[in-house]
């Protein structure tokens, strides 16, 4: 497979199994991480939508307390062995509710006025702020009508008078009437209303409370007052979700990009191996001309790379090269799956120069390896060429976006003036 031969080209390692197993162990965990996630998101949003289908002949019809709705409707019906299409426009009543619909409003109207009546206050025994006394409540509008006794401290608007609660407390029995259509509910609400005051000497013990060690930095704030129990909003920390969100955003981009991580580092790999490919054939000449054997000249620009203490791929595959003919495997074979490994046209085309020359003599083969120097840098010349011509290719981006900024700043104010 290509993935395994780029894994192995760009390990530069004798243990290729290891790394393939590591490479595509990582890859593939996060794979199947990824896809029991968004399977179960899923299969969540298909369980919760799986009794919404809509069929093509069915509309929506206006909801209880929209009003009657006109609608326009396109079909096409079969006259004559031709099928004509058409549009109508319907007139849809609303919404009727059922006797058992309405029951459930009220009872669901009445938990809403259960926790929503009591405004501030924090339960029925411990009245000292105005109430909220609805006058209509739910999604149908449900119509609330509230009974007051006469004579108590708390007014038709929910507010309070204070003169009419003695020390002890006053008890109140509030009853709501719920209508909707021709059903009414009564709910009775008792509660003991209590002086203002309470409230002033609730916040002088959690003052008290809350400095009693000024050395500690966290203050913990009392569970109860005159044992009355205190209960305190919970802050919740959103910041796990989003750690959350931007994981799996990350984990995606990742998995998406972790092949074309390969194919750049391939691709770089190509292109160092172009670059160098002439200064080793140029200095591959010299030494042969000088004296050397080929083998020699190859061992001598090993040595020389070792000196430089940073890893270049050709330099690698020539030191690799050279471990093969010291362990002594054929020399054809050697140059063979040298130029196999290398993946270049160049490299492979010097491999096979070079396996065929071998026994001619360094005369003829230093001829041939000249030609070769010179092709080799005008290829290099006509990449460098390219890769500028792309570079200037990118470099209009900018200058059009900055035209297109240009042509809307002059357009805009002629257009407004216009109109």
């Amino acid at each position: 497979m290509e993935m395994d031969e780029n894994l192995k080209l760009l390990s530069l390692s004798d243990n290729v199994k290891g790394v393939k197993k590591k490479y595509y162990k990582r890859k593939w965990s996060v794979f199947f991480f990824l896809c029991v996630c968004f399977l179960a998101i899923f299969f969540y949003f298909y369980q919760e939508g799986k009794d919404k289908e809509k069929l093509e002949n069915q509309i929506q019809r206006p909801a209880y307390g929209d009003g009657e709705e006109s609608k326009k409707i396109k079909l096409s019906y079969e006259k004559n062995g031709k099928e004509v299409e058409t549009e109508i426009w319907i007139d849809l009543k609303e919404e009727v509710l059922s006797s058992e619909e309405i029951s459930e409003e009220l009872k669901a109207c009445e938990k809403k006025i259960k926790k929503e009546f009591l405004g501030k206050n924090k339960s029925p025994d411990q009245v000292c702020n105005p109430l909220k006394l609805m006058t209509s409540i739910g999604e149908y509008g449900c119509k609330v009508t509230w009974t007051i006794p006469e004579g108590t401290c708390i007014k038709e608007d929910g507010t309070l008078d204070q003169e009419g609660i003695d020390e002890n407390g006053k008890l109140v029995v509030l009853i709501a009437d719920l209508k909707l259509e021709d059903q009414v509910r009564s709910v009775e609400f008792p509660v003991l209303v209590r002086k203002a005051t309470f409230i002033k000497e609730l916040t002088k013990g959690v003052s008290e409370a809350a400095n009693q060690d000024l050395s500690k930095r966290k203050v913990v704030l009392p569970k109860s007052f005159k044992g009355i129990p205190l209960n305190y909003p919970k802050k919740r920390d959103l910041r796990p979700w989003i750690w959350l969100l931007l994981g799996i955003v990350f984990l995606l981009f990742y998995l998406f990009f972790y092949d074309q991580k390969m194919e750049k580092k391939m691709k770089k790999r190509e292109e160092e191996m172009r670059n160098d490919y002439p200064e080793i054939v140029s200095r591959l000449l010299l030494y042969m001309k000088a004296g050397l054997s080929l083998v020699t000249a190859l061992r001598r620009i090993v040595k020389e790379y070792e000196g430089l203490n940073k890893t270049r791929y050709a330099y690698e595959e020539i030191s690799r090269l050279i471990r093969d003919l010291d362990q002594g495997q054929d020399i054809n074979l050697s140059f063979m799956k040298f130029g196999h490994r290398c993946k270049e046209r160049s490299y492979s085309k010097l491999a096979n120069l070079l396996a065929q020359n071998i026994k001619k003599g360094n005369q003829e083969l230093a001829n041939l390896l000249k030609d070769e120097v010179e092709e080799g840098y005008e290829r290099k010349k006509a990449h460098a060429l390219k890769k500028g011509e792309e570079v200037n290719v990118l470099l209009l981006i900018p200058m059009l976006l900055i035209l297109l900024m240009v042509v809307i700043t002059v357009l805009v104010p002629v257009l407004f003036a216009m109109s």
